[in-house]
């Protein structure tokens, strides 16, 4: 900006005709430029940014694809091991090569206990079946004895019919005719030694444990998105939203299928060919395909434009706000240095002398223009700039929180799902050998299905300390005391070996808490009282007040066993705790849970006990 001593010297010292002339041009030929500079600078701003959301969103929906597939491959192989064991079970009934015997051995209660067994509380697991060589149900792990099901019908029982060296069979999804709900089946043919078929063993998947998670993702991505899952024949396995009618139909036009019959096994891609699954709609979207490692199934993320455009639409409207009113300011500007210069012209005219002034004052006037006219675009400058920092903080705690919840999922499946192999693996290990075992080694089968059992108890324990943190609080001021009696009585209706405990609970107690956060903390905290007071002959548990210095302390009070104070902080880690398994069962993860949501109340809590004369537990609510 130049100096007042500069424009001084840049003052004309009289006018002509000429110069006025000149003057009107170069403030419409500047305003032009601005204005044309203006419109430019919000269009490319509006592309850029156009083009940012759609690599931004197929970055997440690339990592979401891939996401996907890794779970539905860890739910497959997961069933895939199931028929296998099912299957080495099935040949040894079948080694008699006698179908009576064979039949009789599959029938028996003790096959239905081991197919009850081995499915255990998978509950991605609908049903284990054992089918006769003319499509009869054997057993199955619904009830026993099972009722009269024929299975002749069905697309895997006529594909294993006509072929028998076809080996693992995926089913397209049926509704089960024992309870109604989709399942689509892995199967496998069982032969005698000659070489005829004894019959087939069934795993069936249930379809709802991969819609309730596509239903997650949905919500995480937007409203009118979806998630499918189609088999390499184009057949729509599952999806979500969940369509009935279209469930188990081919769909040879998607852009799933467009994609994949192309070759490529993963990718990102636009589409706006109509939707098979939208009344035959046409719609422009991204298509995130990925094909199964392991399976022929591919799972397909599509997000429409309406989504992955919607903060740019947000943007573009903000941008041409900006660039209307600068354009409005502009033609103010130069409307008033317009007008000014016709003021101008009109006193140089009338005399010499006051021509001479009118030329300096409308110089300075021009000078302090556009110094405002700077100093106003520093000011839109700046605002620009804060608002690009707070976008990208915005963005940067949104990609955050994603990764947070893409890491807990992932603990949750990377973890969950190689226990569960190591669970099975030992399981199939003892069933093929454990004949053959010396006596001293097979304790050792059994300690490894346990450890990983209490391995996965604790992963579970520690995602419901993240699932605290992380839940948004919804305080309310409410009754306490009613919420502490809810718990006591389902607890004493669940924990049958203390049911003789004595409960007393504070009348009237109110207070201002997250209702569903605070049900589990009495739950730990009572529970915790009951246990640990279960071996005295009368225990007593008491929840209650205490006002001290101004200050409401909360507690819950028992005459059990105890602890020592010089370990007391430790009682709220993962994982402390100060008694022996064999002493009092659990894993020591209620009071971690216990701390982590009065933390969040903005709280805290403490202990109080001696060995022998039980222990009381304070916490307040901030």
């Amino acid at each position: 900006m130049p100096s007042a001593q500069n424009e001084a010297s840049q003052l004309p010292s009289r006018p002509t005709a000429a110069n006025q002339t000149g003057s009107s041009k170069w403030i419409l030929v500047t305003a032009f430029g601005a204005a044309l500079t203006i419109v430019i600078a919000a269009s490319v701003s509006v592309y850029l940014l156009r083009d940012f959301a759609i690599q931004k969103r197929k970055q997440e929906m690339a990592g979401t694809s891939l996401l996907l597939a890794e779970d539905a491959n860890q739910k497959f192989l997961t069933a895939k091991l199931l028929l296998d064991v099912l299957s080495e079970q099935a040949r040894r009934n079948a080694r008699t090569n006698s179908v009576s015997e064979f039949e009789k051995l599959s029938k028996s209660e003790e096959a239905y206990n081991f197919l009850k067994d081995r499915v255990g509380q998978n509950d991605l697991i609908d049903v284990a079946t054992f089918v006769s060589h003319s499509g009869r149900v054997l057993n199955f792990t619904r009830s026993w004895p099972p009722p009269d099901i024929y299975l002749g019908d069905r697309d895997y029982f006529a594909a294993h019919k006509t072929d028998s060296k076809l080996g693992v069979f995926y089913s397209v999804p049926v509704k089960n005719r024992g309870n109604g709900k989709w399942v689509f089946y892995m199967t496998r043919r069982i032969d005698f030694a000659n070489g005829t078929m004894a019959g087939l063993v069934l795993v069936g998947l249930s379809v709802e444990k991969f819609s309730d998670l596509y239903r997650r993702v949905c919500e995480s991505m937007g409203e009118n998105t979806s998630v499918t899952l189609y088999n390499t024949d184009n057949i729509l396995m599952t999806r979500w939203p969940i369509k009935d009618e279209l469930v188990g139909a081919q769909n040879n036009t998607s852009a799933t299928a467009i994609a994949m019959a192309s070759g490529i096994e993963s990718t990102v891609v636009f589409a706006n060919n109509p939707r098979y699954t939208e009344n035959n709609q046409s719609q422009p979207r991204l298509v995130a395909p990925r094909r199964l490692a392991n399976f022929p199934f591919v799972v397909a993320p599509v997000v429409p434009e309406s989504i992955y455009l919607e903060k740019w639409w947000h943007y573009t409207v903000y941008i041409g706000g900006i660039g209307v009113l600068g354009l409005l300011f502009l033609g103010f500007a130069t409307q008033r240095l317009l007008r000014a210069a016709s003021e101008r012209d009109s006193l140089l005219h009338a005399a010499e002398d006051l021509n001479f002034k009118s030329q300096q004052l409308t110089a300075q006037l021009i000078a302090s223009q556009n110094r405002q006219i700077l100093a106003t675009e520093e000011l839109k400058e700046l605002n620009g700039s804060l608002e690009e920092r707070i976008t990208e903080r915005t963005e940067a705690l949104a990609v955050a929180n994603q990764r947070l919840e893409s890491y807990n999922y992932s603990v949750a499946h990377d973890l969950r799902a190689p226990l569960r192999l190591i669970i099975s693996y030992s399981q199939l290990l003892w069933q093929r050998f454990g004949a053959r075992m010396p006596e001293e080694s097979k304790p050792f089968g059994d300690r490894i299905i346990d450890a990983g059992k209490n391995m996965t108890s604790q992963i579970e324990g520690l995602l419901s300390i993240a699932s605290a943190v992380q839940k948004e609080l919804d305080r309310r001021v409410l009754n306490l005391s009613h919420l502490a009696e809810e718990v006591a009585k389902e607890l004493l209706l669940t924990l049958e070996n203390q049911k003789r405990a004595k409960i007393s609970i504070g009348p009237g107690i109110y207070a201002n808490f997250d209702p569903g956060l605070m049900r589990l903390v009495l739950q730990n905290l009572i529970s915790n009282a009951m246990k640990y007071s279960s071996k005295v002959e009368a225990p007593e548990i008491e929840f209650g007040l205490k006002e001290q210095s101004g200050e409401r302390h909360y507690f819950v009070k028992d005459n059990g066993a105890g602890f020592n104070m010089e370990y007391a902080q430790k009682l709220f880690q993962p994982f402390q705790r100060q008694h022996s398994e064999s002493e009092f069962k659990g894993i020591g993860i209620g009071l971690a849970t216990v701390r982590a949501i009065i933390e969040r109340h903005r709280g805290k809590v403490w202990a109080e006990s001696q060995p022998g004369a039980g222990a009381i537990f304070w916490f307040t609510l901030g």
